[in-house]
């Protein structure tokens, strides 16, 4: 007779949260240490942001969201504050975000707990880099001026995580436009969509702020192995990350102004003018107004060298 089979002890857990991560992204400061965006990180004292993230662990932030405490704002309950990790109970709250962001509140306004004093026409001069009339958006990632770039590149990832980069509505430009001017109470936004992420468990969910958990868990002495899966982080938010994404309006335009002929049978007379956002075509006359100025440069040269 065989011997009978001892039967495995398995602890349940949540299957919820297992969503795409949306992971966080640095700031290249020295490439960008002389824009107005930088001197505001400064300001700011979020300086947290311009050193690389520690890598992710996906089973240690899974279980975070899956067995995320729903009392942690319960004064009464006895794990008031206090949230379950692999196993173990953590210490978790506005504070330990502060903690490891080396963020200070006491001047800083909650986001959604005031009234901007600034209107749409101040939103949207601040994106397009220009006075505007008021516009309802969606606004396309093409059409930002470089300061606008840069802060929606990093809230979309740091701050109020999206993967939808490529437009952005009204509600996201007001709080591009929010940071820019006033100073808002970073650990406690974060820790609200921690916390309503976590309460509100979802599968088609995207997991938010992995590098972040990671690094709270593992200060609180959650264990975690060097052979765990981690995650590569995106690229850093620097001039070169904006610079790329000129270069690829050009391309663009290029591409079309090159565009080989219709071919036999084919009518191009009525084709439609190639559309480009005025982002786009605000690179585009600079890179056509340099191309001038090499040209006339060089026939300067030419003339000089002939005499």
């Amino acid at each position: 007779m065989a011997p009978k089979r001892k039967e495995r002890k398995t602890t349940p857990t949540n299957c919820g949260v297992s969503g795409k991560f949306i992971k966080e992204r640095h700031i290249d400061f020295e490439e960008i240490k002389d824009t107005m965006f930088a001197k505001l990180f400064v300001q700011y004292g979020w300086n947290k942001y311009v050193e690389e993230l520690p890598s992710e662990n996906p089973k240690l932030v899974q279980d975070f969201y899956n067995n995320f405490n729903a009392d942690i704002e319960n004064k009464e309950s006895p794990r008031a504050h206090y949230t379950k990790v692999l196993g173990k109970w953590i210490s978790f709250s506005k504070d330990s975000i502060d903690e490891y962001l080396g963020l200070t509140s006491t001047d800083a306004a909650c986001y959604k707990d005031f009234i901007p004093d600034f209107s749409d026409e101040d939103v949207i001069g601040f994106l397009l880099g220009r006075s505007a009339t008021c516009e309802s958006g969606p606004f396309h990632n093409g059409a930002l001026c470089e300061m606008a770039w840069y802060m929606h590149h990093f809230v979309a990832a740091n701050v109020e995580p999206t993967s939808n980069i490529t437009t952005i509505n009204i509600q996201r430009a007001r709080l591009l436009y929010t940071i820019w001017v006033r100073k808002i109470d970073l650990g406690h936004h974060i820790y609200e969509l921690i916390r309503i992420h976590g309460i509100e468990k979802s599968s088609s969910k995207r997991v938010i702020f992995p590098c972040l958990i990671t690094a709270i868990c593992k200060n609180k002495g959650i264990r975690s192995f060097p052979q765990e899966e981690t995650l590569l982080h995106n690229d850093p938010i620097s001039r070169g990350s904006f610079s790329r994404a000129c270069e690829q309006i050009v391309k663009k335009g290029k591409h079309m102004a090159t565009a080989p002929p219709s071919g036999p049978g084919e009518s191009s007379a009525h084709a439609p003018p190639p559309s480009y956002s005025p982002f786009e075509q605000r690179v585009l006359d600079m890179f056509q107004g340099l191309t001038m100025k090499v040209d006339r440069l060089q026939h300067s040269i030419d003339q000089l060298l002939a005499i």
